[in-house]
């Protein structure tokens, strides 16, 4: 059983040429930066600040007290929630079943043997 030496030389030779490759495309990357800027802002600000926000009771005037899971507890616990959460299931349970194999206008698709 041959052993490969993986020495700590060589991986810093690795990361120089990452970084190396980095600073020699940074107009891409700088012409980038408004897409991956915009992209964080409106797909991953809003879900992680409406988890935060969650465990949080809000007043109008802004100020928050931190409780917890209660939120959650009241959530989980309404009959209201409890019936259109099921109604929601079962609508998308059926609609998944009755694709069956059919496109968007309703016509059988071949399958590929």
């Amino acid at each position: 059983m041959i052993k490969k030496n993986k020495s700590k030389h060589s991986n810093e030779i690795g990361k120089k040429s990452v970084l190396r490759q980095i600073w020699q495309n940074k107009m891409a990357y700088l012409l980038l930066s408004p897409l991956i800027i915009g992209l964080l802002i409106t797909c991953y600000y809003p879900p992680i600040s409406g988890l935060y926000h969650s465990f949080f009771d809000w007043n109008v005037t802004g100020s928050a007290t931190f409780i917890e899971l209660d939120n959650f507890k009241e959530l989980f616990s309404d009959p209201v929630f409890a019936q259109t959460d099921a109604a929601a299931f079962t609508h998308f349970g059926s609609s998944a079943a009755d694709y069956g194999g059919t496109d968007f206008l309703g016509q059988k698709q071949k399958m590929a043997v």
